[in-house]
């Protein structure tokens, strides 16, 4: 533990609630930043009783290298760590300035599979210059190692839409068009919302699976004209439909069985080699887990994963793999595994004997769950989780229904600490919208202003605190909408009868410290952040 002196409150809160707010950032300038625009009384009302305080939430403050934006991902894994953790991209980062990205071995046993079977890489990731999913610099390095070794790339390229501009992918397929030169193909093209989706919805997932595995997908000479074509059909970058390019034509494969088993079984099974280059595990999830017949309901394997009645595996055992570890379920081997977070502020927890809570819509369950605790998938001892099921569309609103089950939870005074995530900022963002942004504000207000009110009946305190910044800067220099992550500073606000504590500026790592003065506990040695509370 540390030897920093504790200056709790002279009465622990219960509960003491974290509300964490997706994309909203603080930014002072009026124009075009659907904070400032809103109307957000409960916030303001936050802010009149203790002044609010920013803290920076993007580069190596939160295990990112300088200047690069921040997510709601790595927020979530730097509040519940309690310090700038060592991510997975900045140690891809750090390999590929050394020029040894080739050295990892999982990078090389990639290589050397398609070399042993003279078969094509297929490379499967985001393309987008905003680096919050995937970095075009990982990518040109794997092509680069991939070249030195006479071994021939087919991209599966996944148009991102929402932390870039809705139509921005031709300006990276430029940019692919020379880093593929010589090296190879784009095969199929694929909006996030079919290729990334993470909340079960499955016929949108395969309608990407079948046109990497099977080529079963409309078909367009050049990525040039499969983008204009989508266009012109009122598709964006993320609802773009699935295509496939030139003469690309699926994974190559055959029916195959084991003869050496008593009954043998026939499997239509991929022969060649696959590669996730992401460096978020969360959001290829599903899409993988088709692509390696594991972790998939029994009913989608009957109904999207069979060929004439037999079962179909795109890729053999241990040949498909990732650059960052998915769920372990998957067995998708990773260049860089997680370097779990010991002494998380979930685990101070549990080792102090509290009780907590966990409340998110379904599609952000990863943020509340496993980044918070540290890349841990499995409940702390007296931990608990809701999930309220995630609109079937993006931009409907569900701020609401979060509010409800955290009021609920708030006012039955069963746990000692609670988390809340409202994601609407971040979504509403997303859409370069600056009216669904403003009034993704004021839903997110709305359901501030019930969750405060909770915690004042209770006796607790509340915490609010944005992840990242976004809707704050929905118009770009050029008058232009902006729709992706920025590097503003994040606001803080903090309310709570019993403690008349100022606070200071800081870091999203100072979080986790400071809850824990609030609680009395003091804070793991490992963490290095520093409570924020100025004691009078």
């Amino acid at each position: 533990m540390s030897d920093t002196p504790l200056h709790p409150p002279a009465r622990r809160p219960k509960p003491l609630v974290l509300c964490t707010l997706e994309g909203l950032g603080e930014r002072e300038e009026k124009m075009g930043n659907a904070v400032r625009l809103a109307r957000t009384p409960s916030l303001d009302a936050l802010g009149a009783k203790r002044p609010r305080v920013v803290l920076s939430a993007t580069g190596p403050n939160v295990g990112l290298a300088e200047g690069r934006v921040g997510s709601s991902a790595i927020a979530h894994l730097t509040l519940g760590a309690g310090r700038p953790p060592r991510t997975e991209a900045a140690r891809i980062d750090a390999l590929i300035a050394d020029r040894k990205l080739g050295t990892n071995p999982i990078v090389a046993r990639s290589i050397w599979i398609a070399q042993d079977r003279k078969c094509r890489l297929h490379l499967f990731g985001v393309i987008s210059e905003s680096g919050v999913h995937a970095s075009f610099d990982h990518l040109r390095a794997l092509l680069h190692v991939a070249d030195m070794n006479d071994v021939k790339v087919v991209l599966h390229a996944i148009l991102d839409g929402q932390a870039a501009h809705p139509k921005s992918a031709s300006r990276h397929l430029e940019i692919l068009h020379h880093l593929l030169e010589d090296k190879g193909v784009i095969g199929t093209l694929s909006g996030r919302r079919f290729a990334m989706d993470r909340d079960g919805r499955w016929d949108l997932v395969n309608k990407a699976y079948t046109a990497i595995v099977r080529g079963h997908a409309e078909t367009h000479e050049t990525a040039f004209d499969a983008l204009r074509m989508g266009y012109a059909k009122g598709q964006t970058d993320t609802t773009f439909e699935p295509v496939r390019i030139g003469d690309y034509d699926g994974i190559k494969g055959d029916f195959m069985a084991d003869f050496s088993a008593d009954k043998p079984t026939w499997e239509w099974i991929g022969e060649e080699v696959g590669f996730a280059f992401g460096h978020r595990p969360d959001r290829m999830q599903q899409l993988s887990a088709m692509l390696v017949r594991r972790g998939v309901p029994a009913e989608i394997e009957q109904q999207m994963l069979t060929d004439r009645g037999k079962a179909v595996r795109a890729f053999d055992a241990q040949c498909f793999l990732a650059m960052t570890e998915m769920s372990r379920e998957l067995e998708v081997p990773p260049a860089f595994g997680p370097e779990p977070v010991d002494s998380s502020f979930g685990e101070a927890l549990e080792r102090a004997g509290l009780t907590q809570i966990r409340i998110a819509e379904s599609e952000k369950a990863p943020h509340v769950t496993r980044f918070f605790s540290g890349g841990r998938d499995e409940p702390f001892e007296r931990e608990e989780r809701i999930l309220v099921p995630s609109p079937r569309e993006d931009v409907e609103p569900h701020a609401a229904a979060v509010a409800v089950e955290a009021d609920r939870t708030i006012r039955a005074c069963k746990h000692d600490f609670v988390l809340v995530n409202l994601a609407s900022c971040d979504l509403a963002g997303h859409t370069g919208d600056l009216k669904t942004a403003i009034a993704a504000v004021e839903a997110v207000d709305a359901a501030v202003g019930v969750i405060a009110r909770a915690v004042e009946d209770a006796g607790g305190a509340l915490v609010v605190v944005g992840t990242h910044g976004n809707c704050e800067r929905m118009l770009d220099d050029d008058g232009k909408p902006h729709t992706g992550h920025t590097t503003s500073p994040v606001p803080l606000w903090y309310a709570s009868a019993d403690d008349a504590a100022e606070l200071s500026t800081g870091s999203l790592s100072d979080v986790a410290p400071t809850l824990l003065e609030i609680l009395g506990i003091a804070p793991p040695a490992a963490m290095t952040g520093r409570s924020l509370r100025i004691s009078r």
